[in-house]
């Protein structure tokens, strides 16, 4: 974390009506979220920079796969509230403290509608803070993801509490144009998370191994990732992991609610809808979805249309609105992103 963002200040609340601006809407973080299932799909952030942390309230309307990574040098703390997720392959049962290092997941599954507050906090800020107060017992050393709790009851407070600082800074955001009131929110946040670590983290456990169905799902995603450019088919994925198509299928309806088959489809589909984003080009959008292994343009602007409410020429003439108003579009750049909160001296 650089030292201007250690001095930003600032609250905000933003939803969105596609997976794409979803991800746009949280600075800092490098990531996407794909679209799963066809329909309608809402998100919302309401997040907090208060210096070297960053609390954060988010909301998803559906099933989708998150990848991606927060800002670098962040240890991130996540309690899960609600819907049934998985991350990099390991079941997360809801009001969970989960805690990882800025590059420690790969993907996160989202069953269903998910929810959930995520602390972003600088590491070696918070090394130091514990040093301060002879904390020398907490040393994170796991980049990949380590949960504990003892009591359900604990990480629903931690949830509610940290709920609670957002939604007093989002009703009254001249809270943080008083440096003692800004100072004194920070602290509050620092308490709720001392009080965290020590009565969850500090008896952390690995996660639990994934169940055999995860293992499928996730051995098959990564197969999907490293062969998308080529066509790949229900029975591709069965000989990759070596299962019969069967166990393909109720793995796959298991964890994420639906079909091999929908989810190549899905998979395919976000790759051409980020392509026409992201492009400056007049590359035909015959073209485009060509690349990732749409032939049946009748097919395929049926099931675009489907999934994200708009045909492929009209996502391509809202991006092209979006860059002559000079508004972001989308990196895919693990490098940090500059924040465009506020920064107070």
């Amino acid at each position: 974390m650089s030292s201007e963002q250690r001095r930003t200040y600032s609250v905000t609340s933003l939803t969105a009506t596609d997976s794409w601006t979803h991800a746009q809407n949280l600075p800092g973080w490098q990531h996407i979220y794909e679209q799963i299932k066809r329909g309608p799909y809402e998100g919302l952030f309401t997040f907090a920079w208060l210096g070297p942390i960053q609390l954060i309230y988010e909301r998803v309307s559906g099933p989708g796969v998150y990848r991606g990574r927060a800002w670098e040098g962040a240890r991130i703390f996540s309690c899960f509230e609600k819907g049934h997720s998985w991350l990099n392959g390991q079941a997360i049962p809801d009001h969970s403290l989960v805690n990882w290092r800025w590059d420690g997941i790969d993907h996160v599954i989202m069953r269903d509608t998910a929810e959930g507050i995520l602390m972003a906090v600088d590491e070696g800020w918070l090394v130091n803070q514990l040093s301060k107060c002879n904390a020398t017992l907490f040393h994170f050393d796991n980049v990949r993801p380590k949960f504990g709790y003892r009591d359900p009851a604990f990480t629903q407070a931690f949830a509610s509490e940290s709920k609670e600082i957002l939604r007093r800074l989002a009703t009254d955001p001249t809270i943080l144009d008083d440096p003692q009131s800004r100072l004194a929110a920070q602290k509050g946040v620092e308490d709720l998370l001392l009080g965290t670590l020590k009565f969850g983290v500090s008896a952390s456990q690995p996660l639990p191994r994934p169940s055999t169905r995860a293992y499928i799902v996730d051995r098959a995603m990564q197969y999907i990732e490293a062969a998308m450019h080529d066509s790949v088919s229900v029975l591709d994925l069965c000989g990759a992991v070596r299962v019969c198509p069967r166990t393909l299928v109720y793995s796959f309806r298991s964890q994420l609610g639906v079909s091999p088959c929908r989810y190549l489809l899905a998979t395919r589909l976000n790759r051409v809808y980020r392509d026409l984003r992201n492009s400056s080009s007049q590359v035909p959008i015959r073209q485009m979805a060509a690349r990732w292994g749409f032939w049946h343009m009748g097919r395929f602007a049926t099931y675009y249309r489907e999934t994200f409410g708009e045909r492929p020429s009209d996502t391509r003439r809202r991006a092209k609105t979006t860059r002559k108003r000079g508004l972001p579009v989308e990196r895919m750049s693990w490098r940090t992103a500059s924040s465009h909160a506020s920064v107070v001296s």
